[in-house]
């Protein structure tokens, strides 16, 4: 049935992502069937489309497919494609596309040049809103594979002044006092000038000389050479993260930025997850972020959110199941408790079924 489903004609879908490309991949494939569909039925007879047509669909679906590429690997979770560093050069890998196919010859006032044209203008606008932030250039910059290298090699000269203007800005931000080449600082010599000191003998000093570095370590990182991986497969498993981590004693300070850019999602998906998944608690109750925030509860503060969907995760992660149980049994006993005073003050028999809270 999974296999089957996959073969149905599909509609397009304004809402979803990628739905263009799905509808054109099932629909080329079946084109032999529809065109047999076609021929049959007297009414679509007008509708019959030419090789032209057929040759367009192709061309639009090997148009789309990095558009649904990147769209699919945006919304990895706990990746670097999930990450805002796939953000500048996935608009790059779109727009190259783009550019690539308005330069073939088409009659300017076909609706595929039209649509093209329009793409082409709807990506530039929000293409050209990342020079608002230097997170950007800086995710770039941060990828030992890429670094400055990639933005020589992929952008127009004009556009090169500002991006090491932001990396040293946001590196000062994040850095602690350490000597740059527009400080210099004095090198202290292998031997002590006081001989009478009388303080322990420095073996580290004696091994390896002044400890102090001449460069700051943005300079240092990026001029070492940039990370050549050998394949795909390599790097699509390559983690930034894990980089800067084991080369955190050398870069401190950017291994800081790492860490605290790369943790940014690059589409509001991943959020969107957390607001929208839900938690089945003991079996029967379905703990939404949909249903706790609604019309008649809309006055929640940030904080109260932030604790109701801490909860939901540590449930849902297994790191409360024991406090859970015992909620749980504490809520029981007191049902149990309320009904017993009910009805011996009252004699009022209650379902055990019925909702005591309305």
């Amino acid at each position: 049935m999974k296999q089957l489903r996959n073969e149905l004609l599909q509609a397009d879908n304004a809402t979803r992502w990628g739905s263009t490309w799905n509808m054109l991949h099932v629909f080329l494939r079946q084109r032999e069937r529809i065109e047999e569909y076609v021929d049959a039925v007297p009414e679509l007879k007008d509708d019959q489309l030419t090789e032209s047509d057929w040759k367009d669909l192709k061309d639009v679906l090997h148009l789309l497919e990095p558009f649904k590429k990147l769209t699919v690997l945006g919304e990895e979770r706990g990746t670097l494609y999930g990450s805002v560093g796939s953000v500048l050069w996935g608009f790059d890998i779109l727009l190259e596309k783009l550019e690539k196919e308005r330069k073939k010859s088409r009659p300017s006032d076909t609706p595929y040049q039209r649509a093209l044209d329009a793409s082409w203008a709807k990506l530039c606008k929000y293409y050209k809103l990342t020079d608002e932030s230097s997170v950007y250039v800086i995710v770039g910059m941060l990828d030992p594979r890429m670094k400055y290298q990639y933005f020589e090699h992929r952008w127009e000269s004009e556009w090169l002044a500002g991006v090491m203007d932001k990396m040293r800005s946001t590196f000062n931000q994040y850095r602690e006092k350490e000597p740059t080449p527009d400080m210099p600082q004095i090198l202290s010599t292998m031997e002590d000038d006081d001989d009478d000191n009388d303080s322990l003998f420095d073996f580290n000093k004696w091994r390896f000389g002044n400890m102090q570095q001449v460069v700051d370590e943005l300079t240092r990182y990026l001029t070492a050479p940039v990370l050549t991986l050998g394949s795909a497969a390599a790097n699509d498993t390559f983690s930034a993260l894990a980089w800067w981590k084991g080369n955190a004693i050398e870069y401190p300070t950017l291994a800081q930025i790492a860490f605290n850019i790369f943790s940014i999602p690059s589409m509001s998906v991943e959020p969107e997850r957390v607001f929208s998944e839900h938690v089945l608690i003991c079996d029967h109750t379905d703990c939404r972020c949909n249903l706790t925030i609604t019309d008649l509860r809309n006055r929640l503060g940030a904080d109260t959110v932030e604790a109701i969907e801490c909860l939901k995760w540590w449930i849902k992660g297994g790191f409360i199941k024991e406090v859970l149980k015992s909620l749980v049994t504490d809520e029981k006993d007191d049902l149990m408790d309320q009904n017993e005073d009910l009805i011996g003050d009252n004699e009022v028999f209650i379902d055990e079924e019925e909702d005591l809270y309305g």
